[in-house]
Formats: C-alpha cells, sequence, structure tokens
C-alpha cells in the first residue's frame, strides 16, 4: 500500500520543507487541497523534491477551460518527468456559486466532459469532442517524447461522481470522511460499474483513502487531541450534503445536534459554540473516521482497515476549525511533522 501525505494550508518555506522531508522518507506521494493556486504550489513542490509523486486533491474541475487544465498538467510533468497527478472534484453548487458568482447545471456532467476533454488534448493529435456543453475540434498536443500524460483523478461524495471516476479517469480520492462501511457499500460498488462500462477492473484503478490523522506522542496529550478531533469532525459535518452519509451510519441524532449547533451561529464558523459541536461528536465517529492513537495504534488500524479496499493512504492532516489562520497552519506543519515520522517505512513492511 502506498503512502502520502495531504498539505492543506502549509504555505510557503514550510510547505517546501514538508515535501522535501516527505520525499527523503520516501513517502509515494504529497496531494494539495486548494483551487487553482495549488498549480502554482504543485510546481513549487514539484521542483524541490526528487522522488515523490505531487498530485492536487483537488483542483476544481469547472473553474478553468479543459485546455488550461492541460496545458498545465502536462508543463508539470515535464518538470518533473512524469511525477504529477491531476485530481479532479466537481464542488458542490454553493461552492461553484461562490466561485463564479452564476448557477451551474448539471455540475456532474459538466465535469465529465471537461475530464473527457484534458484527457483528449493531453493525448495529442486530432482530437474531436462535441458534448452537451463543451465542444472541441482541431489538434492536441502532447508533452515531450517519452514523457506520458498526466494521470487523472476524481472525487466526490455521490454514486454519480462514484462511477464517473471509475469509468472516466484513473484513480479515485475517497473523501476524508469515509468510513469502512461507506467504501463497502457505496463507495466501489458504484467505482466498479464505471469500471466495468469502461472495460477495466479494479487492477487498473488507484484508490486512494484520504483519513482524517492525528498522531499522539504522549498519553498527557491525548485528551487535548481528541477533542481537536471531534471538533475537526464536527465542523465537516456541519455540511448538509452529508446528512445521507451520517444517516447511513446510523448518526442522525449526532446529524440532528451537529446542524442546530450551525443553525444557532447562522450557520458562520466564526460564530460556532466549538465547545457545543465537540460534545455532538461520540468517540465512536472519530473511532470508524479517523486514525487517532499512537503511531502503532494507528499502523495497525490503517492495516485493517484498508485492506482490501484502498491501494494508497493519504493522511489528512486533522485540525480545529477555532483556530486563527496562523494557528492553524501551525498546527498542521506539527502534525504533518508526526505523520512523517511515524510512517516512515509503512509502505516497506
Amino acid at each position: 500500500m502506498k503512502i502520502g501525505i495531504q498539505v492543506i494550508r502549509s504555505r510557503d518555506e514550510r510547505a517546501i520543507d514538508l515535501a522535501k522531508r516527505a520525499d527523503e522518507a520516501e513517502f509515494d506521494g504529497l496531494w494539495l487541497a486548494g483551487g487553482g493556486d495549488n498549480y502554482i504550489k504543485a510546481a513549487l513542490m514539484l521542483v524541490a523534491t526528487k522522488h515523490i509523486t505531487v498530485g492536487t486533491s483537488i483542483t476544481p474541475a469547472l473553474l478553468a477551460s479543459p485546455s488550461f487544465h492541460a496545458n498545465i498538467a502536462m508543463y508539470l510533468q515535464e518538470i518533473s518527468n512524469g511525477r504529477f497527478v491531476l485530481g479532479f472534484g466537481s464542488q458542490t453548487k454553493g461552492q461553484l456559486r461562490g466561485a463564479l458568482g452564476i448557477e451551474v447545471p448539471k455540475i456532474a456532467k459538466q465535469a465529465k466532459e471537461i475530464i473527457e476533454i484534458t484527457r483528449g488534448i493531453m493525448a495529442g493529435g486530432p482530437f474531436e469532442y462535441d458534448g452537451e456543453f463543451h465542444h472541441r475540434h482541431g489538434f492536441a498536443r502532447r508533452t515531450r517524447p517519452g514523457i506520458p500524460a498526466a494521470p487523472i483523478y476524481h472525487s466526490g461524495v455521490g454514486p454519480i461522481n462514484l462511477r464517473n471516476a471509475g469509468e472516466y479517469t484513473d484513480g479515485f480520492l475517497a473523501h476524508p470522511i469515509f468510513t469502512q462501511k461507506y467504501y463497502e457499500d457505496v463507495v466501489w460498488p458504484e467505482i466498479d460499474k464505471g469500471l466495468q462500462r469502461a472495460g477495466k477492473t479494479r487492477a487498473d484503478f488507484d484508490m486512494v483513502a484520504m483519513p482524517m490523522t492525528l498522531v499522539v506522542e504522549n498519553e498527557e496529550e491525548r485528551p487535548a487531541l481528541l477533542s481537536s478531533a471531534k471538533r475537526n469532525l464536527g465542523f465537516y459535518f456541519t455540511t448538509r450534503a452529508y446528512g445521507t452519509f451520517m444517516d447511513m451510519n446510523g448518526w442522525t441524532k449526532e446529524r440532528e445536534a451537529i446542524w442546530e449547533v450551525s443553525a444557532r451561529a447562522g450557520g458562520n464558523p466564526a460564530k460556532f459554540d466549538w465547545q457545543a459541536l465537540e460534545d455532538c461528536v461520540t468517540d465512536d465517529m472519530v473511532e470508524k473516521v479517523c486514525l487517532f492513537g499512537t503511531a502503532e495504534e494507528n499502523i495497525a488500524r490503517a492495516r485493517k482497515r484498508y485492506a482490501g479496499l484502498a491501494d494508497t493512504l493519504d493522511f489528512y492532516p486533522m485540525h480545529d476549525g477555532s483556530h486563527s489562520a496562523e494557528e492553524a497552519g501551525d498546527h498542521e506543519f506539527e502534525v504533518i511533522g508526526r505523520f512523517i515520522k511515524a510512517f516512515k517505512g509503512f509502505n516497506k513492511a
């Protein structure tokens, strides 16, 4: 099983330092959250490293044209000798409304078309495409000889994006909230449908699990870190799009309590009662979603939970939403440093 780390808030020299340390520790991948700026961050990481794969997790597909995505991806492949992965996400209606200022119809369908065109452009040669939203006619170009087109991965929570990932892409970037039950009952069955449509098997596909992770280095800090984990998880579950997921996992009572905390704050995280939000999240929820514990506990839990379900583990740094931006960056830098120390050699054992 390959391993990687997800970098969200670390910027500038600290992000470069994390990339170098992960590269030296023989991690397989470094994944970058964000919007369009993660292309810039990817370039910096690829130049600073020698072996590690760098991927976007995710680039919002609908925020730019397929030509833009393809040209950037090909450039990043060229400067890194093939170490870039283009990870797409479709995003929600609200996210796109905020970013673009317009209502976007059939988001999943548009993302699928962008994925298909982006892949076609990177393949080179004559390329014709007529979709419902996107049309392209003419020649594409490829990277220099010997450099393959960038692999394309997709993300999502619902069945449409899961099926599209299996059919049209090379891998899936799982959501940090996914439980073992959700992988078994929803994620893989839907991806398998897409793989079958494309005549592919699971051997042709990379499932990237993204467990929320915190490493406990001494027992005295365990209670405080558990509180941080619960706040992180509670913040994610204020998103109403995840309601069906929570109900499926048997967390309806907890969902209602979390949404009540959010409603009292008008949905504004700056006004959340973070202690009340933490109190809504049970130890069982942390156990089923997160990797939380000592290095030894997390390694054992990861091997047991993801055996047969994931090809790659992308450790996601949990953060307390009540932190300021500066505090969040400091916290993530420390958390990822613990990942690198704890999981060095995990994929060699």
